[in-house]
Formats: structure tokens, sequence, C-alpha cells
């Protein structure tokens, strides 16, 4: 392309109105395909592309979302200070340009360009610096975006969560550098907005992260992605502990957010693991229809390891011989034995309880488990039958909110005792 031709197009770029029409139009320009996405790291604009299948091409288009390993912060950090697109090559010998779109120094967005056209020239490399600055302007203008605060702190954090450090006495070094002292054991909290509306305004999360803040001074929040970060610090004092966490509860209630808390850490180079275990826990609250405001990794962790195991075999199949009978006769019978064998579990095997849960007589619950023990000869005195039949209810509970999707509400109104608290 000739240096009259590249004029004309920039031009062009000059009159867009909007950040996917600025996209279209600088594509003419390089080789690559382009993407615009804010500080929560969902897509403003993206060009469409043939013949593109990078299955992490397609899930970006799709889910209108990129993922924190494709982002990598560190790039649009060195992009910011040099005030020009930064080069690398990821683990697939791709070749990606990053280009931070920044406003006086504080970065408002991400521009990115995966160059599946082949490694790119000089002229595109300046058509992705020039496009940088047309995003801000229109950013600016059409998103009402104010200042992002530059705080080192925070990019370290997500150093950490990513992965990127894994040397302690380095960890160690840069704690001392930035005056910052995690008490040891400390749990992480991975906060979203409740409303689905709401999970895309960066203004919003960062208003919320703020208030958390001011809320829990001795915390660590801060802002990631789509996410509100916290770190807690862990006291192993049940009474102080419980307290922290019923203040918690409340104050995300009343700013309708809901967290995924990982287990404890009592090392900084496990936040990558431990915000993996949040973020899990998010996903599964959400996938179990759970009501609570603070989802516990160690709650999920079962459904999280059925997750993994779904990938390779059919969960049912594993399920005790006595639940598929249950399910089996309920159907064609119209009983609730299923149900009343997990309300009797979940309640120690206390008949007073399992019938309340239940809303039946205890003559009512007696009769059914008689009936129960007719048809499928178990043994509740046996703790690995026990086991093995709660194991088979959480495949139940696993298998309804995932494989059968929008049935899982009705399945649930049958046997509400299978939902998880």
């Amino acid at each position: 392309m000739d240096g009259h031709q590249l004029g004309e197009i920039l031009h062009d770029c000059l009159a867009c109105g909007s950040p996917q029409e600025l996209l279209n139009t600088a594509r003419r320009a390089v080789r690559s395909p382009l993407i615009l996405a804010d500080l929560t790291l969902h897509v403003l604009a993206i060009t469409e592309e043939e013949g593109i299948s990078d299955p992490r091409w397609l899930q970006i288009s799709a889910q209108r979302m990129i993922p924190l390993d494709v982002l990598n912060l560190n790039y649009f950090q060195r992009s910011n200070q040099e005030h020009q697109p930064v080069r690398s090559v990821d683990a697939t010998g791709l070749t990606i340009l990053r280009a931070a779109v920044e406003d006086r120094g504080k970065l408002i967005g991400y521009l990115m360009s995966p160059c599946y056209g082949g490694e790119p020239e000089e002229g595109e490399i300046d058509v992705l610096r020039i496009l940088a600055d047309l995003c801000c302007l229109r950013m600016e203008k059409q998103l009402s975006y104010v200042e992002y605060p530059d705080n080192l702190l925070h990019f370290f954090l997500a150093d950490l969560m990513q992965g990127v450090m894994t040397d302690e006495e380095q960890i160690q070094d840069q704690c001392r550098r930035l005056h910052w002292n995690q008490k040891m054991p400390y749990q992480l909290l991975s906060i979203r907005p409740v409303k689905e509306a709401e999970r895309r305004s960066f203004l919003l999360l960062r208003r919320r992260a703020e208030e958390l803040q001011t809320r829990f001074p001795e915390a660590t929040v801060f802002q990631y992605g789509d996410r509100v970060k916290m770190l807690v610090h862990i006291y192993n004092q049940t009474a102080r502990d419980e307290l922290m966490q019923s203040e918690l509860t409340e104050e995300l209630a009343q700013l309708g957010l809901v967290a995924g808390v990982s287990q404890a850490a009592y090392r900084l180079v496990s936040m990558a693991r431990r915000n993996t275990q949040a973020e899990k826990a998010l996903e599964l609250g959400e996938q179990l229809h759970s009501r609570e405001t603070l989802l516990f990794y160690k709650k999920y962790s079962i459904y999280h390891c059925l997750e993994i195991c779904a990938k390779e075999l059919n969960l049912l199949q594993c399920c005790h011989p006595a639940v598929t009978l249950l399910e089996r006769y309920d159907r064609e019978n119209g009983t609730e034995l299923l149900e009343t064998l997990h309300a009797y579990l979940i309640s120690n095997q206390g008949a007073a309880k399992a019938a309340a849960d239940l809303h039946i007589h205890r003559n009512t619950l007696t009769k059914r488990l008689e009936k129960i023990y007719d048809l499928c000869v178990i043994d509740l005195e046996d703790s690995e039958t026990v086991f093995h039949l709660q194991y088979s209810y959480h495949i139940l509970e696993y298998y309804g909110s995932t494989f059968l999707n929008n049935s899982y509400e009705s399945w649930i109104r049958r046997s509400p005792t299978l939902r998880h608290p």
C-alpha cells in the first residue's frame, strides 16, 4: 500500500463516529484482525473475519470478552510506557501486536491485532499506534471514560494472579519496594455484580471497589478486568472470622454483589491457584443457582471435580444403583422416594428433621423409608454406602445444573432438597 492510499484511509478514520466503524476502516490498512476492549476486558469493537479457526479468536468473537491470558497486561503496561505498540510471540508461534489506549499516561483500553495475516510491517505498526490514539478520542467521547488510576501494586497483584511471578524472593522484593505487607493466611475473593446488566460497567465496578476498600481498610481491594478482587486476612479465630464473614456478607448484599471465596493461602505465590478457586466458586454458584452471597470454594470443590470428570465419562454411571432405581420408580409411579432418601441423608438420618424438611408426617416418612429398603436393600449403617449415596446426589445436582440446563428449575421444584444451599 502506497502513502497516498494510507493517507486516504487515515483520513476516513478521522470521520468515523464509533469504535466499530473506526476498526472496520483501519482494517483496510492492515492485513490482520483488530480488537478493541475496555478495562473490564469486554470487547467494544472487533473486525469480522472469515477463515480463522483459532479457538481463541472464535471464543473472543462469540463471547465478546478477552481472556486475561490472551490479553497479557504486562505488554500493555510496556506499550503505555513506551507509547508504541508492543510485538510478542505466543506459545503457538502467533505474533500479536498490542497497543495501549491511553489518555495522558492513564490506561483506558486495549487494542490488539493477532497477526494471522503475516508478520506485521513497520507501516502496519504505525497504523496501530495512530489507531490507538483515535480509539482514545472515540472512547472518551462516547463512553464517558474517566482516568484509570495508575497503581503499581494492582499491576503486581495482576501478575501474581496470572502466575507470571513465581520466584518467592522476587515477590518479597517487590512487596518491600511497594511497601505492601499481606498478612498470612489470606483468602482471595472474586466479586461481581449480581445483576447481569451491571457486570459490564467499568465505572460501577470501580465505585464498588472503592466502597469496599473504605468499608474494609485492612483488606486489599482492586479492580481486575470485569471483577473486583479482595484479599482478606484470616485470623484463625472462629468468632473473629465469623464476624468478618458476617460483615462481608451484609456489605456485599447491600451493594448488589456476590463473591467467590478461595481456600486459605499461606504464600503469595499461591495467588494464581486461589484466584482460580474463587472464579470457579462464582461460576459453579451461578450454575447451581445458589442464593448465597459468599460462595466458598470448599463447598464447590466436589462439583469442580465432577466438572473435570464429566469430560472423560458419563457421570450418571458413577451413581449408586439405588439412586438410579429410585429415580426410575418415582418416574413410573409418581412417588417421591428419591427426594425422601436425600432428605433423610442430609439430616444425618434424623427422622424428625427429614419429615419437617419434606413437610410430611413422621409416619409418612417411616412408610417411605420402608419402601426404599424393600426396593433397594441398602444399609444406611454402612459409612461407605452413605458416602456413595451422598456423592450420587451431588452428581444428580451437577448433572441437572449443566446437562439439563433450562429444565433445572422445574426439576428442583419437584425435588427441592437437591438444591445447593
